[in-house]
């Protein structure tokens, strides 16, 4: 039997790694190749004007950060999911962006812009 000590000491522990998330990007363009272009917006949106696998994508989303730096867009639809941006795991590193495509095995970088 677990005691009431272990029970809260259990919620108090999932309640903080919940709520635990990492600083957002800085707000700006982050160009990759081709023109390809990721913006992170104030109010914690996020806008992409990528290709994946081949499809233009030109949407906004909400989105959080992990402590990882894992960047998550949403919501987004089932088909955004599976064929858009979601099947690509986006990742915030210091000045750029990382689009990983673990099926096609491809790495995108997208680099933050200077500001004028």
């Amino acid at each position: 039997m677990i005691r009431r000590e272990g029970v809260c000491l259990l919620v108090c522990l999932f309640v903080t790694a919940c709520a635990t998330t990492r600083p957002l990007p800085p707000v700006g363009e982050y160009v990759g190749e081709g023109g390809e272009r990721v913006r992170i917006l104030a109010g914690e949106r996020i806008e992409f004007d990528v290709s994946i696998q081949g499809t233009p994508i030109q949407r906004s989303f909400d989105y959080d950060v992990d402590l990882a730096g894992r960047i998550y867009p949403h919501p987004m639809t089932s088909v955004e999911a599976v064929d858009g941006v979601g099947r690509v795991e986006w990742l915030w590193k210091d000045d750029e962006i990382v689009a990983w495509d673990e099926e096609r095995r491809t790495l995108k970088r997208y680099r933050r812009a200077p500001a004028d």
